[in-house]
This record gives structure tokens, sequence and C-alpha cells, in this order.
């Protein structure tokens, strides 16, 4: 024969535990249950620019100003998109920047916090020739090293002496 348990309440209240609610700062209700956190949820987002200089809308640049954790996109080229993570912040700037992909040097957006005026810049850091020396520079070390090996390889020893 089954048993029925009853739970009869006393009325006193017990401490909830655990989590009650989750909520990114982008939402305004509490979600509860399995809960998966994007990361819109949280308020990151990428502010999409076109040209190479020009003003933010009032909407972009609080979204950038609210979350330091937002990103720009821009295709310097217009073929590759980048991501320009923020890496400066002064009150008269926040600068975005990339490694650009072929490694010549860092791609820079520059955007006032004021005004939302934003300016792409593109520092190098090595010229196309002072990447080719630097690379014929590695292979004239790496040919002397392996001489070096194939030197060291043949010696023989005779007697407790290298001949």
């Amino acid at each position: 024969m089954a048993k029925v348990l009853t739970i009869v309440s006393t009325g006193a209240k017990t401490a909830v535990t655990g989590v009650r609610g989750v909520k990114g700062a982008a939402e305004t209700q509490y979600r509860d249950g399995y809960v998966n956190i994007t990361p819109e949820n949280i308020g990151f987002t990428i502010v999409e620019v076109e040209n190479s200089s020009g003003t933010l809308s009032a909407e972009e640049l609080k979204v950038l100003k609210d979350n330091l954790y937002n990103y720009i996109g821009y295709s310097p080229d217009g073929i590759k998109r980048y991501i320009f993570k923020l890496t400066s912040v002064s009150p008269t700037k926040l600068q975005y920047s990339v490694v650009k992909e072929d490694l010549t040097g860092i791609m820079v957006i520059s955007v006032n916090p004021v005004t939302g005026d934003y300016l792409y810049s593109y520092e190098e850091s090595h010229t196309e020739t002072q990447i080719e020396t630097i690379t014929e520079n590695v292979e004239e070390i790496s040919q002397t090293v392996d001489d070096m090996q194939a030197e060291i390889d043949s010696l023989t020893m005779n007697g407790g002496e290298i001949v």
C-alpha cells in the first residue's frame, strides 16, 4: 500500500537560497529557470561605421559610452571587415584599434566622446621592405645555425680528443 506524505505549513518563512532571477545590463526584466546569457543581454554590440571619418549618431555614441566593452566594426579596404577594440580612454578621446591582418601596422579609430566625431588612421609598424629584410635575416640566421649544427654533428671523439 502506498504511503501519502502530507506537508503542513507552519507559517514560518524560510530563507530562499540560490539565484532567484538573472538579467543582463541591457534587459529590463529578470528571467528564471535555465537562462542563456548572450552578448546582447549584457549590452554588448558592435557599432558599424562605413567611412574613414564622420560623426556617430547620438544612439551609436551612447552604445559605446554605456558599455566600454563594445566594439567598432569597419572595413578600411572595403573588403576585409575588422573589429576595433577599445584600447585607450581619455576625457577627449576613445581610441579603438586592431592589428592589420598582414601585421604591417595598427589600425586606429579615434572617437570624440562629446561630439561623436570619429577618424580612422593607420599606424605603420613595419613597411613591406622592413618585413622582407627581417625575413631574410631570420633565414640567414637559421642557415648559420643549421651549418653550425652540421659541423657539431660531424665531430667525433678519438682517444678523448675532438678530431
